[in-house]
């Protein structure tokens, strides 16, 4: 399997936030594209197909053409197949100020949300019934994953984190797909929920994307310089 990654910045009004007045960090967008841009080509480095999903199983007891099903579905060996494209959206790069009056601390993240479009993922799936077991491979697409990014800097101690929260939409337009095709097949298609999904995707940032991030930031990426008393 060959993937090639294509990063595109969506193109929708720039927000620029900020909270203190005066200063603000020099070129931050840059920054982020940079490290967005470097963290998913040290994920493609290490293949897409290493983006799991952990197995899950779902019971199942109908009557299909005078047949009674009833037994186990696994979901297993789940794993990315492909995405059609990675983007950045533009509307979400930024700096933003933040002053904590309680703990008389200031900080400053540098924002960015990166997107993966049309993830296809692909399972095997074990069918352990009274009548024996039965194999079949599937695939379904989640319409879009996000990653809201954030570089937050502690301006009084210069302690730098990382920041990655996943989310993905729970609404797809097409079912899982399973071969090969039978009414059977269809009933367990059916029993799969975008739920299932969740553990995998929060895995990967653990995983792969925040560590790569991380690294970045601490050792490889030149972090903006702070300009004080500037023009806004």
């Amino acid at each position: 399997m060959n993937f090639w990654l294509h990063i595109f910045v969506l193109c929708l009004p720039l927000v620029y936030c900020s909270t203190v007045r005066n200063v603000h960090l020099i070129d931050p967008i840059p920054y982020m594209i940079k490290l967005i841009t470097e963290t998913m080509i040290r994920m493609e480095d290490e293949g897409w197909w290493n983006l799991k999903i952990p197995d899950v199983s779902e019971d199942v007891n109908v009557e299909v053409v005078e047949e009674i099903i009833n037994g186990t579905v696994w979901f297993k060996n789940g794993f990315v197949v492909s995405i059609r494209q990675v983007a950045i959206v533009q509307h979400t790069l930024g700096q933003v100020w933040r002053y904590n009056s309680a703990e008389n601390t200031t900080t400053v993240e540098i924002t960015g949300t990166m997107r993966m479009n049309d993830v296809t993922l692909g399972f095997d799936v074990e069918a352990s019934l009274t009548n024996g077991v039965q194999h079949y491979t599937s695939e379904i697409v989640l319409p879009e994953i996000a990653y809201d990014m954030r570089v937050i800097r502690d301006m009084f101690t210069d302690r730098i984190d990382v920041s990655i929260t996943p989310s993905f939409s729970r609404t797809i337009t097409n079912r899982m797909k399973i071969l090969p095709a039978t009414n059977v097949a269809d009933i367990f298609a059916s029993l799969f929920v975008l739920d299932f999904v969740a553990p995998g995707v929060n895995s990967w940032t653990s995983e792969f994307l925040h560590p790569f991030a991380k690294d970045l930031v601490e050792n490889v990426l030149v972090y903006p310089t702070i300009c004080y008393d500037c023009p806004a």
